[in-house]
Parts: structure tokens; C-alpha cells; sequence
């Protein structure tokens, strides 16, 4: 049984089958791990040179463009700058439609520049992203090399077992030289060995070609950490000139928005200047119409006005009611605060702008890291589900060598119980020269794999170093990354506490915008009638002094004229003083005859009185008597004819008096009716009646008898009257 067990072809048959599968398990172990780490890293071919080349180049290309970028920028800022100083200079000069042309540029060209800051700073962001990846792939990258590491150590395991195990066996064929008669089963058995011996070697080369390609992927491995290593730094480098340029451009884009503003105030100032000067334009021409047209009508006042003292009292009057310069000092302060808040209400709705787009700005970079980390649990799944299925296989090809080494154990066992003395010590020293041959063969495969070791623990001592540097440096660019992305995380809060702030205060701006407008708008309108009063009353003024000249002129004119008429009114005076002072001797005479006439009447009147008493105690008597039936009465004729005889001369006396003061009784009827007529006339004239109410002082006057200057001074009040009544009827149609 024993001899069937050790049977030649039995055994090829098992070696052949179980070399057969040790190799193919080494080469689908092989074919998995390249497998992983092509689908972490790529294969570690040419082509995964050329992919890690052009991964490489995507991102140089990307650094290139941000150059580019940051560089078309510094030339738009420029431009900015000259935009700005031809805007300025054309502020200056006057020019409003280039300034707002010029300021729509700006802004258009700052709105741009806003864009391109926030792709930049989206780029920055995906930038530190990849930061984050190539630390990632570096940790992958030394774990692998450590599996790579604990692999060859495994193999070299399995060399050195394979090494004692051939030993073993040669140690074991020198005592079984007594059996020399079974030449031909110590014949087969030495072939078995021998193929044993070629299918060990071919494992050895197998092995050798496996480490070789080990190391072939370490070296890729550690070109592509050399690489990484390279962009890592190449990126570290570019990160503070990255951020020096975007503070350069925040700075510049800050000095830009300043610029800008000071360039739309004065645009807006122009506009304004424009407005006002066009405004003025037509209020000058309305201002030159109303001129004219009261040109005319002073034209025709001044032929009306005769007395100006009156008018010239009130204008003086109407100056110290209506102040033009206090009137323009509140003006100016009104409209100096409605520029104070409309620029509030432009600065706060700038600052709503900003914070807004910030906050989008934050947004969006969320958004991205969270897609990012999806992105990135995604791969851990996979790379999970990867080395899953590498355990799976080192397990299987730790089976299978635990199989290995059985079948070896038991091949010892068989082939060293039937051998003679002689056929194990030929097949001995055969083996023993081919051990020897293995050996330094062996010798040499250690000595290269040895040098192959210390150089790949050089190697991979210098990868380790030097991605353990670059893995410190990056972590701790992630960490100033990650305090700056807190920073900005506050930054938002304090950016969305203060768009919430900022809103309120710019509904409360709109608010006071709207009661700013209304209160500009009753300013405007008070201005405006300021402006009407004032130019009233500058009319006024003008009217005021046209009609002092033309009453100047009028009193020179009357003192001509009364020192031309003073000899004919001092020799009417003289006539008059004779003919008063005739007329006074003439009743100094008519009053001694009325003197005598009332010393006579009044004689009269005393007889008559004693008549009277006579009669009275002779009616007393009579009454009496007729009481007592006993008094005669008196004849009444006789009383009468007492009185006829006592008032004859009375009579006669007093009917040329009565006759003297019927006469001018009659006459002063006369004047008095005519007098009636005339002031009933005067009376029921019409208002504006003027001309026909001066025709009627003459006559007024003459009737009540009144002197020159007494009709002048009517004469020169009626005029004032009449100036004044016109003056407040137009002021009252200039302010009505």
C-alpha cells in the first residue's frame, strides 16, 4: 500500500496539481491586490504613470487658470482704476451723462469682479477638498506598502520553509542507502524529486517574478507619492500666494466699492446739478414771462400813482414778515437732510447686497462640502467592500499553503520508506550537488531579495518620511483650514444675524425713505412757494420803488406848479381878505341892527310877558267871580285889541328881518338839495369809479366852502387810497 501510495506519476500527478494550484492562487492573490490597487491607485503600469500624469495635469492646469485668472483681474482692476479717474476728471468738468455712463461701467465691472472673487473662492474651496483627498490617498498609499511589505515577508516565509523542506529531505535519503535492490523505484523517486526539485524551482522564479512585480508596484508606488508629494508642495506653495491675492483683491475691491460710491455720489451730484440748472432755466424763463408781463402792468401803474407813502410803509411791512434768507437757510437744511438719508439708505442697501451675497456665497460652499461627503462615504464604502474581499483571499491562500505544507509533509514521509541505502546515496549525493547548486542559487535569490529589501525599507522609510512630513504639513494646513472654515462658519452666523438686522433697519429705511420723500416732496413744494413770495415780493420792492420815484416826481411837479400859482393865490387871498373883511363890516353893522332888533323884541317880550300876567289875575278874578256868581267878564276883543295895538309895531318892525332871513334861508335850501344830490351821486358811484368820484370833490367842496389845501389833501388821500386798494389786490392774486 505503501508502494501505491509512493507511486511515480501519483506523485507528479499531486505535486503537478498541487504546484499548479499554489500558483494559481499566488496569481490570483497577485491579480486581486493589483486589482485593489488599481482600482485605489491605478495599476502600476505605464498607463498608470500616464493617468497620474494626466490627473497631475488637470490640476496644474486648474493652478495655471487661477493664475491667469488673478492676473485678469489685476488688468480689470486697472482698468477699474482709470474708469474711476476718467470718471472723476468728467465729475469735475461737469460732464453728467459720461459720469452715469461711467458708472453703470463700474458697476457692471465690480458686479463681474463679484463673480469672479466668488468663483475663486469656490475654487479655493474645492481646492482644500483635494487637500484633503491627497491626504487620504496618502494614508491608502502607506498601507499598502505595509501590505506590500507584510506580503514579501510572507513569501520569503514560504522560501525559506521550501529551503528546509528540500534539507530535510536530502538529510533524509542518506540513511535509506541499504535498500540498493529497488534501483528503478529509487530512479522514479529521484525523478519525482527532481521534478519536485524543477516545480520548486519554477515557484522560486514564480515568486521571484511576483516579487519582482512587488516591487515593481512598490517603485510605481513610490513614484506616485512622489508625485503627490510634489503637488502637495507645489500646492502649499501656491496656497499663501492664493491667499495673498484674494486679500489683495478684497482690499482692492474694497478700495473699488469706495471708489465706486464716491464715483455715484458724484454722478449724483451732477444729476442733481443738471436737474436744478435745467429747473432754474425754466423758472428764469417763466421768471422773464412774469417780468414782462408786469413790466405792463407797472407800465399802466404808473400812470396811476400819485402817492406812494402808504405802499412804501406796507412793502416795509411785508420785508419784515417774509425773510428770503431765513426762508433759504431752512431750505438748505432741509435739503441737506434729505441728502444725509438717502446716502443712510444707499450705504445700508449696499451693505444688504454684500451680506447677501456672502451668505449665497456660504451656501453654496455647504452645499458642495456636503456633496463632497457624500462623494466620500460613498468611496469608503467601496474601498470597505475592496479589502473585504482581500481578507477573503488572504485567507484562502493561507489555506492553501497550510495544504501545501502537508502535501510536503506527507511527500517526505512517502518517498523516503521503500529506498535502498545505495539508490539514497547516489540520488543522496545527486541531490546533494543539486542542493548545492539550489543553494547558491538560493544564496544569490536571498542576496538579491536582500538587497532588494534594504533597498525597498530605504524605500519605503524615505516615502514614509516623507509622506509623514507631507501628512503633518497638510494636517496641519487642514487644520488652519478647518479654524478658518469655523471662522467663516461665525462669520456667516454673524453675516445672517446681521442680514436680519440689516433687514429690519432697511424696512425701517424704507419707511423713512417714504416719509423723507413726502417730507421732500412738501418741502419742494414749500420751496416753490417761497420762491413765488419771494419773487411777489421783490415785485413789491420794484413796484415800492417805482412808486416812490413817481410820487418824487409828482411832488416836485406839485411844488412847481404851487410856486408857479402862489401870486394868484396870494392875490386871490388879498381879494378875498378885502372882500372878508368888507363882508365883516358888513355884519358888524347887520349885527348892531340885530342887536337893536333883539333889544326891541326883547322889550316885547317883557310887555307881552306883563300882558300875560295882567290876563292871568284877570282870569283868576273872573274865575272867582264866576264862582261867586258875581264877576263881570271882560270883552276879549279888547285883549286882542291890546295885542293888536301892542304887536303893530313888532309887527312892523320884525317883518323886514323876517324878510332879511327868509332870503338867505331860501338860498341855503338851494345849496343844501343841489349839495344832497351831488352826495348821494358821490355815494352811489361804483367801487372802481375813480376818475368820476375825483370830477365830484370839486364840487363837494366848493359848496361846503372849502379852501385849496383842504381839497388837495382829498385830493392826495383819495389817490393813496386808490395805489393801495390796486397793490393789495394784485399781491393778493400773486400769493392767492
Amino acid at each position: 500500500m505503501s508502494k501505491a501510495w509512493l507511486d511515480h506519476d501519483k506523485l507528479s500527478a499531486t505535486a503537478a496539481a498541487m504546484g499548479a494550484k499554489l500558483k494559481a492562487q499566488a496569481s490570483a492573490t497577485v491579480r486581486e491586490l493589483v486589482d485593489t490597487n488599481a482600482v485605489e491607485r491605478g495599476v502600476a503600469t505605464t498607463t498608470t504613470r500616464a493617468d497620474d500624469a494626466m490627473d497631475a495635469d488637470p490640476r496644474a492646469r486648474e493652478l495655471t487658470e487661477l493664475t491667469e485668472l488673478l492676473q485678469a483681474k489685476d488688468e480689470e482692476l486697472m482698468a477699474l482704476k482709470d474708469a474711476l479717474r476718467r470718471v472723476a476728471e468728467d465729475g469735475g468738468g461737469g460732464g453728467g451723462g459720461a459720469t452715469r455712463r461711467d458708472a453703470a461701467l463700474a458697476t457692471g465691472a465690480v458686479e463681474g469682479y463679484e463673480k469672479e472673487m466668488k468663483k475663486l473662492r469656490d475654487g479655493k474651496a474645492w481646492a482644500e477638498e483635494e487637500a484633503k483627498a491627497f491626504e487620504k490617498e496618502c494614508d491608502e498609499a502607506r498601507a499598502e506598502a505595509s501590505e506590500a511589505t507584510r506580503k514579501l515577508e510572507a513569501l520569503e516565509k514560504e522560501l525559506e520553509r521550501a529551503q528546509k523542506g528540500e534539507r530535510v529531505e536530502s538529510e533524509a535519503r542518506i540513511p535509506s542507502d541499504g535498500n540498493g535492490d529497488d534501483n528503478a523505484a529509487s530512479r522514479e523517486a529521484l525523478e519525482s524529486m527532481t521534478k519536485e526539485r524543477d516545480d520548486a524551482v519554477e515557484k522560486a522564479q514564480s515568486m521571484k517574478t511576483v516579487n519582482d512585480g512587488v516591487l515593481q508596484q512598490l517603485k510605481s508606488m513610490k513614484g506616485v507619492n512622489e508625485t503627490l508629494q510634489k503637488q502637495l508642495k507645489e500646492y502649499a506653495e501656491l496656497v499663501p500666494t492664493i491667499r495673498k491675492a484674494l486679500d489683495d483683491a478684497r482690499a482692492e475691491t474694497a478700495e473699488l466699492a469706495e471708489s465706486l460710491a464716491s464715483a455715484r455720489k458724484e454722478a449724483e451730484d451732477a444729476t442733481t446739478a443738471v436737474s436744478d440748472s435745467q429747473a432754474l432755466k425754466k423758472t428764469n424763463e417763466a421768471l422773464e414771462r412774469r417780468q414782462k408781463s408786469l413790466e405792463n402792468e407797472i407800465v399802466v401803474l404808473k400812470n396811476k400813482i400819485e402817492n406812494s407813502k402808504q405802499v412804501q410803509s406796507d412793502v416795509e411791512a411785508a420785508k419784515e414778515r417774509v425773510s428770503a434768507g431765513a426762508l433759504k437757510k431752512s431750505l438748505a437744511a432741509t435739503e441737506e437732510k434729505l441728502a444725509a438719508a438717502n446716502a443712510q439708505i444707499k450705504t445700508l442697501r449696499t451693505d444688504l447686497s454684500v451680506k447677501h451675497s456672502e451668505s449665497n456665497a456660504l451656501a453654496e460652499s455647504k452645499e458642495k462640502g456636503e456633496s463632497e461627503l457624500r462623494r466620500l462615504r460613498e468611496e469608503l464604502k467601496s474601498l470597505t467592500g475592496a479589502v473585504a474581499e482581500r481578507n477573503v483571499a488572504m485567507t484562502e491562500l493561507a489555506e492553501l499553503r497550510t495544504e501545501l505544507a502537508d502535501a510536503k509533509r506527507s511527500l517526505e514521509t512517502s518517498s523516503f520508506a521503500g529506498s535502498s541505502i545505495e539508490d539514497v546515496t547516489s540520488a543522496r549525493d545527486k541531490a546533494e550537488s543539486e542542493l548545492l547548486t539550489m543553494a547558491r542559487r538560493v544564496a544569490k535569490l536571498e542576496q538579491q531579495l536582500l538587497d532588494a529589501q534594504r533597498a525597498q525599507d530605504d524605500a519605503m522609510a524615505d516615502v514614509a518620511s516623507k509622506v509623514d512630513q507631507s501628512v503633518r504639513n497638510d494636517r496641519d494646513e487642514i487644520e488652519k483650514l478647518k479654524s478658518r472654515c469655523d471662522e467663516l462658519e461665525s462669520a456667516r452666523d454673524d453675516a445672517v444675524k446681521r442680514v436680519e438686522s440689516l433687514s429690519a433697519e432697511a424696512s425701517a429705511s424704507r419707511s423713512a425713505l417714504a416719509e423723507a420723500q413726502k417730507i421732500a416732496a412738501e418741502a419742494e413744494s414749500v420751496r416753490a412757494e417761497l420762491n413765488s413770495r419771494i419773487e411777489a415780493a421783490e415785485i413789491r420792492i420794484m413796484n415800492a420803488n417805482a412808486l416812490a420815484d413817481a410820487s418824487k416826481n409828482a411832488l416836485e411837479e406839485y411844488k412847481r406848479k404851487s410856486t408857479e400859482s402862489t401870486r394868484a393865490v396870494q392875490d386871490a387871498l388879498r381879494s378875498e381878505r378885502d372882500a372878508a373883511m368888507t363882508a365883516a363890516s358888513a355884519a358888524e353893522r347887520d349885527r348892531d341892527a340885530w342887536s337893536e332888533k333883539c333889544t326891541e323884541a326883547r322889550d316885547t317880550l317883557d310887555r307881552w310877558r306883563e300882558k300875560a300876567r295882567k290876563l292871568m289875575a284877570d282870569k283868576d278874578a273872573e274865575l272867582e267871580l264866576a264862582r261867586g256868581a258875581a264877576a263881570p267878564l271882560r270883552s276879549k276883543s279888547r285883549l286882542f285889541d291890546d295885542d293888536a295895538d301892542d304887536g303893530s309895531d313888532d309887527a312892523k318892525v320884525e317883518s323886514p328881518s323876517i324878510a332879511d332871513a327868509s332870503k338867505p334861508a331860501r338860498v341855503d335850501d338851494v345849496h343844501a338839495e343841489y349839495l344832497a344830490a351831488v352826495v348821494k351821486r358821490f355815494l352811489l358811484l361804483p367801487y372802481d369809479a375813480y376818475d368820476r368820484g375825483d370830477a365830484l370833490v370839486p364840487v363837494i367842496c366848493t359848496i361846503l366852502g372849502f379852501g385849496k389845501e383842504d381839497e388837495f389833501r382829498i385830493r392826495a388821500h383819495r389817490a393813496s387810497q386808490r395805489v393801495k386798494s390796486s397793490s393789495s389786490k394784485f399781491l393778493g392774486g400773486v400769493f392767492g
